[in-house]
This record gives structure tokens, C-alpha cells and sequence, in this order.
């Protein structure tokens, strides 16, 4: 009995997946959906107001996407390779996955460094505020350019470059050039964003699509959706993510004293990183179209596309939509403490102004009344 079977809407024939996905898709699928896009989770916390829970988040979520990426990368190298999978084969793994990423992360430093020393020392370069966004943007494609040549992590590489940016070429800008690269770049960046995610929403129909007049399609889609195989890997994300950060959590407490995410935070954090996103479908798309019989065919490649398509799709609408409400419910910022001082003032101002002219008028005259008896009385 098939448990897992995939299902070809236009030619309606339903195979036994279980049965023809092999260990490389299995390690492949595993890479794709280790990524987490934690986004959403970061537009809901500011970093002056909870900097030690965005550090957090922000952080696991980017080490996430650095270590889908390579990892995939590394998975994929092996791809139209004759093996069998033995204990042998996972020190293999992790010797590629160790040295790919080495490698990618050299790349960007590399080019950040030699972003920094450039704006440093030929000063020349700052006398305009475009010339040096257009510097910045040319020097971080180098490194990706580089890096895809290499057939290495090219968004790695990226992505170290632009850390390395931030932290030290920035400093080295006009001001007039941070202000024009920073807006230059987050417009790219909010560009980008809303295209990959039109394409992810556009892709949903292409991959179910058939020739428009034709009763009855000759040829069946490429691209075969599975039920079974979409619920049990979304059930895998949530349950692996919950699993990852309480053990994760546990090993670190066993070596401080103190406890330094309370747990509320741990379960924002639990329930962030549950989205997957633009990276595990900006990776399934790398994976070659190619004809059976190839050396580098993938097996199953139209499933592990449709899957990686849903599950996208799943997380992000469901748990990115609940987000500001879990949001409040668990980590909502504390309201600014006031000065005592200040409170102190604040007191002494509602105070008085309760007293309202004509009460003050009246005590003043009943002050100066017995004042003047007394007076007299004294005469």
C-alpha cells in the first residue's frame, strides 16, 4: 500500500511516490525547506525597543538561509553522480558543505574589504553621491558574479559582501552617499521582494496549466502535484522547527545560569521561523530541467517543485497572516518607563490644574480675612 502518491491533474495518472524518489531528492527537498524566511517576524519588533529578540531572530533567520543555501548547493554538486549512500558519503557531504562555504564567504569579504579600503583611501570617489552608490552596486555584483563562475554560493557571497558593507565601507561614504546608496538599495531591495513573491503567485497557475481550446491534452504536465507528500512536509516544518529551538534552547541553557529568553520569546521565535519563503523557491528553481536518460536528470523534479510551491505559499498566508497577533499576545513592547523627576513634574502639573481661578480666589480672600482679624485683634 502507497501511502505517498503523486497525482497528474491533466492526464489524471497517479504513481506511488514513495516508491521512485530516491535519497538524493530526499536530501535535496531537506536542504530546500531547511531555509526560513523570518521577514515578517522582524517587521513586527523593533530593535530599540526589544534589540536583544530581533538580534535573535534576525540572526537564526539569516544562519537558516546560509546554511539551506550551501547545503543545497553541496547536495546538488553530486547530482548526475553514481553512488550509494553510505557512512562514507556523509563526512563527503560535509567536507563540500564545509569548504563551498569557506570559499563563497571569502568571496564577499574579499569584496568588501576592497570596497572599504577604496572609499577610504581614493577619496576622490565621495565627490558624488551617485558615483559611489553605483560603486557600491558594482562591487557586490562582482563578488556574485565571481562566485557563480567559481559554481560556488553566490548569494552567500553576496550576502557576506553586504554585511561587510554595512559595517565598514558605509562608514567611509559622504553623507551625502549613505543617505542616496541606503534608499537606493532598500528600493531594490522592496522591488525584488514583491516581484519573487507575483512569481511565486503567478507560478501556482503555470504549473497546473494546459493549452487554451483543447478538450483533452495530448501530452501530460510536467509538473505532478502530491496531496499527501504537501501535508506530510509542512507537518515536518512545523514539528522539526519546534523541535530545533526548544532542544536548541535546552543545550543553551545547560551553560548559563540564567536563562536569557523568557517564554514568550521562545515561542515567537518558534512560531517566526515556521515560514518558508523566497529562498527555498529561488533553490528549486536551480534544480536543471533535463530529459530522462541524462546525466544530470532529477528524479521527481516536478514534484519537489509543486511541493516546495506549497509549502511557500501555505506558511506564508497562514502563519504570516496571524503574525501580528501573535505578535501581541506574546512579545508586545513594554510602554516607556518615565522618569521619576519627570513624573514627579507631570504630578505636580495635573495637581494644579484641578484647582480651578475661582476656588483659588476664595481661599486667597478667606486667607486675607483672617489675617486682618487677627490684626485687629492684636491692636
Amino acid at each position: 500500500m502507497c501511502w505517498i502518491t503523486k497525482f497528474n491533474y491533466v492526464s489524471g495518472e497517479e504513481e506511488c511516490l514513495s516508491k521512485t524518489m530516491g535519497i538524493f531528492e530526499v536530501l535535496s527537498i531537506c536542504a530546500l525547506l531547511c531555509s526560513s524566511d523570518v521577514i515578517a517576524a522582524i517587521a513586527m519588533i523593533s530593535y530599540s525597543d526589544q534589540p536583544k529578540l530581533f538580534s535573535i531572530v534576525y540572526g537564526e533567520g539569516v544562519f537558516n538561509d546560509i546554511v539551506s543555501i550551501i547545503l543545497f548547493n553541496t547536495v546538488q554538486g553530486y547530482q548526475g553522480v553514481t553512488f550509494e549512500f553510505g557512512a562514507s558519503t556523509v563526512f563527503s557531504i560535509a567536507g563540500e558543505f564545509i569548504i563551498l562555504g569557506l570559499v563563497s564567504i571569502l568571496i564577499g569579504l574579499a569584496g568588501g574589504v576592497i570596497s572599504s579600503l577604496m572609499f577610504k583611501w581614493c577619496r576622490f570617489l565621495c565627490h558624488s553621491a551617485i558615483t559611489e552608490t553605483l560603486l557600491l552596486l558594482i562591487v557586490a555584483m562582482l563578488c556574485y558574479f565571481i562566485s557563480e563562475t567559481m559554481e560556488k554560493s553566490s548569494i552567500i557571497s553576496l550576502l557576506t559582501c553586504g554585511i561587510c558593507m554595512a559595517h565598514y565601507t558605509w562608514y567611509n561614504l559622504s553623507p551625502q552617499g549613505k543617505t542616496i546608496s541606503s534608499i537606493t538599495i532598500s528600493i531594490f531591495g522592496s522591488a525584488a521582494e514583491s516581484f519573487v513573491f507575483a512569481y511565486i503567485g503567478l507560478c501556482t497557475f503555470t504549473y497546473t496549466r494546459w493549452e487554451e481550446g483543447e478538450v483533452a491534452p495530448t501530452e501530460p504536465s510536467a509538473y505532478p502535484w502530491s496531496v499527501t507528500f504537501i501535508v506530510v512536509m509542512c507537518v515536518i516544518i512545523i514539528v522539526g522547527r519546534i523541535v530545533a529551538v526548544w532542544t536548541a534552547h535546552g543545550l543553551v541553557s545547560m551553560c548559563s545560569k540564567s536563562p536569557d529568553v523568557t517564554f514568550k520569546e521562545l515561542l515567537f521565535i518558534t512560531y517566526g521561523g515556521m515560514i518558508r519563503g523566497a529562498i527555498a523557491f529561488g533553490l528549486v528553481l536551480k534544480i536543471p530541467d533535463v530529459a530522462v536518460g541524462e546525466p544530470s536528470h532529477f528524479k521527481e523534479r516536478g514534484v519537489v517543485v509543486t511541493t516546495t510551491l506549497a509549502c511557500v505559499i501555505f506558511t506564508t498566508v497562514v502563519f504570516g497572516s496571524f503574525m501580528p497577533i501573535v505578535q501581541k499576545l506574546l512579545v508586545a513592547p513594554a510602554a516607556p518607563e518615565i522618569d521619576a523627576d519627570l513624573r514627579e513634574q507631570l504630578v505636580d502639573k495635573h495637581n494644579g490644574d484641578q484647582s480651578s481661578p475661582g476656588t483659588a480666589s476664595f481661599e486667597g480672600d478667606e486667607r486675607n480675612k483672617e489675617l486682618g482679624d487677627s490684626s485687629v485683634n492684636e491692636s
